[in-house]
């Protein structure tokens, strides 16, 4: 039996029949696959292909080939990257996240070390055919970026232990793959054209979107606090919020808006680049909310709101880039497996009303006044 996750805060907003999976001690039985999809986190898949595809999009290919190609090559790189965390976080994760670890243990830990070089080595062998059959040199460069990003998040640099270039590292799913993409069609090295392209258009695109993400990257680690310090790490969100620093955070927030200002009226970026303004307020609110939130589920619910903006981010953002159909249509298919994984196929239960009750709860009492968590 697979133990669902447990509230360890009672909160009196919450309505325990909302719940679901939260409030129960057992789930029913579940396959390894399935345990697999879900403390494998399949669901971050879509932020990989999404960003690859429409690069080629806008490179005026794509087709049924590269679905499936992107499709594979990129749920490998996600799976990969979040098994090998998981294996390198069991000690935390068994305080952290002790219902995904509950998951794991159903698969065994020795099987998903194997389970993630296995995939890892397919990988390789896959990058390894492709800049053999396609010469392309920047490509061959960028997927061993790629390759060692995804190990290292977790072992050797351990990447998601420093506090600031972890952020720069969970840019990696958008423009990783963004940019191998990118540089398919676009040799570089011969065309000067390609060259102007990407100083002038690529380049301050994938900024601001970095600038974007790695704002609200490290509330991921909101839920995390007590396992995290048991192995002496503090993310860059938490520390802030401690030190009661609440306009140093809306300040962090408000930089890639800035930015999206000074590359639009510069002309670095199209004029519609400006409808990516309209989400300064909901990232405001959104780091207010981090802020304010103090129990348990209403982290969780913080935590789960912001992967979803950032899917829609993400999504709005790549559109500005390629406004197409074919774009549109890409965008509503990986939507729609992003709610199936999230409510689905991910170890927590995705958006559910109690979450949504917990949120306009939080934002009934946001203020410009610190709020302490975890200590």
């Amino acid at each position: 039996m697979v133990p669902g996750p447990v509230k360890t805060m009672p909160d009196p907003d919450v309505d325990e029949r909302d719940i679901g999976p939260i409030g129960d001690l057992e789930q029913p039985p579940m396959s390894r696959l399935l345990a697999l999809l879900r403390c494998g986190s399949c669901r971050f898949a879509a932020f990989y292909f999404l960003s690859f595809y429409v690069a080629i999009l806008d490179s005026g290919h794509g087709g049924w080939r590269w679905l499936l190609f992107s499709a594979l090559i990129w749920l490998l790189h996600s799976l990969g990257t979040e098994l090998v965390n998981r294996v390198s976080d069991e000690t935390e994760d068994r305080i952290n996240r002790p219902e995904r670890t509950a998951m794991c243990d159903l698969i065994g830990y020795p099987r998903l070390r194997l389970l993630s070089w296995i995939i890892w080595s397919v990988v390789a062998a896959i990058d390894l055919i492709w800049v053999i059959s396609k010469p392309n040199l920047v490509v061959g460069v960028l997927l061993a970026l790629a390759f060692m990003s995804g190990v290292n998040y977790s072992y050797g640099a351990r990447f998601k232990e420093r506090r600031y270039l972890s952020l720069l590292a969970l840019t990696f799913p958008f423009a990783g793959p963004f940019l191998v993409g990118w540089f398919v069609y676009q040799p570089i090295l011969e065309s000067p054209d390609s060259l102007h392209i990407l100083v002038g258009r690529v380049v301050p695109f994938v900024t601001i979107m970095g600038l974007l993400i790695g704002s609200i990257a490290s509330a991921k680690d909101i839920t995390d606090i007590r396992g995290d310090e048991m192995v002496g790490y503090l993310s860059v969100a938490v520390s802030l919020i401690r030190k009661n620093a609440v306009l140093v955070i809306l300040g962090m927030v408000s930089i890639p808006f800035l930015a999206i200002g000074l590359s639009v009226s510069s002309g670095l970026l199209p004029f519609r680049f400006s409808c990516l303004l309209l989400f300064m307020p909901v990232s405001l609110l959104g780091a207010l909310c981090i802020n304010a939130a103090t129990a348990d589920t209403e982290l969780m619910a913080v935590k789960e709101a912001v992967y979803h903006y950032w899917f829609v981010l993400l999504a709005v953002a790549l559109y500005l880039y390629v406004p197409t159909g074919s774009t549109l249509l890409v965008i509503f298919g990986t939507a729609l497996y992003w709610f199936i994984g999230s409510q689905y196929l991910h170890w927590t239960d995705g958006i559910r009303i109690w979450k949504i009750r917990l949120l306009f709860t939080i934002l009934r009492r946001v203020r410009l006044q610190p709020v302490n968590i975890g200590s």
